[in-house]
């Protein structure tokens, strides 16, 4: 059993959330709050064909991002976008210790159950 996105209550409830966000970030007037559904790849086309004007950065921690990474990288009139891995991030993020240590979790030197310092 579903229901139309045509029926009032529907339109009453996108509107709501919609303000919602709106109001939550503070979003310029000019700003639209775009919902849909249809999962992450029909997001990922949007964003390559609407959202992104010429270039896009990605911090890339799993498959979800690195697909949208990828899918960024094939959209032939975007240049080719700067992709952070996770060693990369904590670095810029956090300094060269947090590297490190990442470096060091990672390679098994040490685990999330031994403390550091």
């Amino acid at each position: 059993m579903g229901t139309s996105h045509r029926q009032q209550p529907i339109k009453d409830v996108v509107e709501s959330i919609q303000n919602g966000i709106r109001n939550l970030y503070k979003l310029p007037a000019d700003y639209e709050v775009v919902m849909g559904n249809g999962g992450a790849t029909a997001f990922w086309d949007m964003a390559c064909a609407c959202l992104i004007e010429k270039k896009a950065a990605f911090g890339s921690f799993g498959s979800f991002s690195a697909k949208f990474a990828a899918s960024v990288a094939n959209t032939p009139f975007i240049d080719a976008p700067v992709i952070l891995g996770l060693i990369m991030a904590c670095t810029l993020c956090l300094g060269q210790p947090a590297m490190l240590l990442m470096l060091m979790f990672l390679r098994g030197h040490i685990t999330k159950h031994q403390p550091v310092f």
